[in-house]
């Protein structure tokens, strides 16, 4: 899991929302109700909106690029 966009530039403001870029590994067995949640306790915890973004999702060369080149990691799951 990692943070991009504003909130690590310093145009991140009191209204701003925390972009999320995660991603799981291969058969996590996350489905969408997990996924809301998982949403619903991040605003919690960083108290302000987020929007969550799938690595894998991202389609867009120029912003797949963009994302991963300045996103910083906050939490790595280990795999036994």
């Amino acid at each position: 899991m990692s943070l991009f966009g504003s909130v690590l530039r310093e145009d991140f403001r009191v209204d701003s929302d925390i972009d999320v870029l995660y991603k799981f590994a291969p058969n996590h067995g996350w489905d969408l109700f997990d996924i809301v949640q998982m949403k619903e306790e991040l605003e919690e915890i960083f108290g302000r909106k987020v929007d969550l973004v799938n690595q894998e999702g991202l389609k867009n060369p120029y912003r797949r690029y963009e994302i991963l080149k300045t996103h910083q990691l906050i939490y790595r799951h280990e795999q036994s």
